[in-house]
């Protein structure tokens, strides 16, 4: 896409010779127009911002400028749908139409990061593509009716692989299908000149062949082709290609194949892979327990409640603190590690609204660290005391039923 600066202009031709006996209408539309979810052009679109006339080669405005529409901005010509231009004899007579676009120098930078895209069709009336010409009436027969032009829609490159790529698209009528491509790397750029051969590139490297084809008798409304041969890892650009009379070509699209994975990450496939942030991390050198899913029995736990028993209160509560305080080391370790990945994020942080705010709420080493061990202090802390709580409670159940079993 252009780099579109207030002041620029840009000036496309387009010319339309006609071959048939008789004198034919010409007219004109703009197609693949952004729209939102609604069907609307969106608020911030570019084309509200520029402007369009339409005028014969060395000839009057007819769309814009000085004619008798007034000025109009490319969204107004968006709205417009077909717009009469003027007829073109017969005998192979021709008209040369020019397309001059323009951002005016007082849009300054109100309207910078925006966008817009189009595609431009001009044709006879009553062929696809054109309009009725003023008036007369489609929809009382007076007239050969209002042929919308051929639109392409929905184009998705929706798989991909390391060394092919599948297209999708919809077409408004029944048309043919192809597809031209090339690396991102190559700067492809769209060149309506490049039309030698059965298959045009238009500018790009690449094309499939077409498919679909004649439209008349073959043509689809819905297709999908693959593209083969591709580089893995790599960015490719694409355009869809469909025509039921002439061609028409969308907007530019991109994907990426697929890298190769490495080698050594997949020759050995784990028995049993985890996600590597799960709590249960898969560990090969642990030695897997037999009969895991035995429930336990009542002798299991006599037996467990004997070891217990022959031990002082004092060695339980002790072994119990123990494994809390090995606990609450991972703990502090997690809490610790996580505090240093994020001042890691913040300190790598390249957008500022203010740098001297920044730098006056970001917390020295020191501080941080105090503030680390606090964290870390409060949890093991908390962690103890639940346990002490829990284990003097198991005790005081415990002999109260060995009491009452006395009993």
């Amino acid at each position: 896409a252009d780099n579109f600066l207030p002041g620029d202009i840009k000036i496309g031709e387009a010319e339309v010779i006609n071959n048939t006996g008789g004198s034919k209408r010409i007219a004109t539309e703009a197609i693949n127009y952004p729209k939102n979810i609604a069907g609307l052009i969106p608020s911030n679109d570019l084309s509200r911002a520029m402007t369009i006339i339409i005028k014969e080669k060395d000839g009057n405005d007819i769309y814009g400028g000085n004619s008798g529409t007034g000025e109009k901005t490319l969204y107004n010509f968006y709205k417009n749908g077909e717009t009469y231009l003027s007829d073109v004899g017969g005998s192979k007579d021709s008209k040369i139409f020019q397309f001059i676009i323009s951002f005016p120098d007082d849009k300054g930078d109100d309207w910078r990061e925006t966008e817009t895209n189009f595609d431009i069709i001009v044709g006879f009336q009553g062929k696809e593509g054109e309009i009725t010409p003023p008036g007369t009436d489609p929809g009382g027969g007076s007239g050969a009716g209002v042929l919308p032009g051929l639109i392409i829609k929905y184009e998705s490159a929706y798989d991909t692989g390391d060394t092919w790529a599948k297209i999708k698209w919809w077409t408004s009528y029944n048309a043919t299908s192809r597809v031209i491509y090339c690396k991102k790397s190559e700067n492809c750029a769209l060149n309506l000149s490049d039309n030698s051969g059965a298959t045009p590139l238009y500018g790009f490297t690449n094309t499939t062949s077409e498919e679909n084809t004649p439209a008349s008798q073959n043509g689809v409304l819905y297709r999908e082709m693959t593209l083969i041969g591709l580089k893995l890892g790599t960015i490719y650009e694409y355009r869809c290609i469909s025509h039921a009379s002439p061609p028409t070509i969308s907007r530019i699209h991109t994907f990426t194949t697929l890298a190769l994975a490495k080698t050594d990450e997949t020759s050995e496939p784990l028995n049993n892979p985890v996600e590597e942030n799960s709590q249960n991390i898969y560990n090969k050198n642990k030695p897997v327990a037999e009969n895991k899913n035995i429930p336990k029995t009542q002798e299991q736990d006599s037996k467990k409640q004997a070891e217990n028993n022959g031990q002082p209160k004092g060695n339980i509560i002790a072994k119990s603190l123990r494994k809390i305080a090995d606990s609450a080391k991972d703990i502090t370790g997690a809490v610790l590690g996580e505090k240093k990945f994020l001042n890691s994020n913040t300190e790598n942080s390249k957008f500022s609204d203010n740098a001297e705010n920044t730098n006056k709420n970001q917390d020295t080493p020191d501080h941080a660290s105090k503030k680390q061990h606090t964290i870390a202090f409060f949890i093991i802390l908390f962690i103890i005391i639940t346990v002490l709580i829990y284990t003097i409670n198991k005790i005081k159940n415990k002999k109260e039923q060995g009491d009452a079993f006395k009993n």
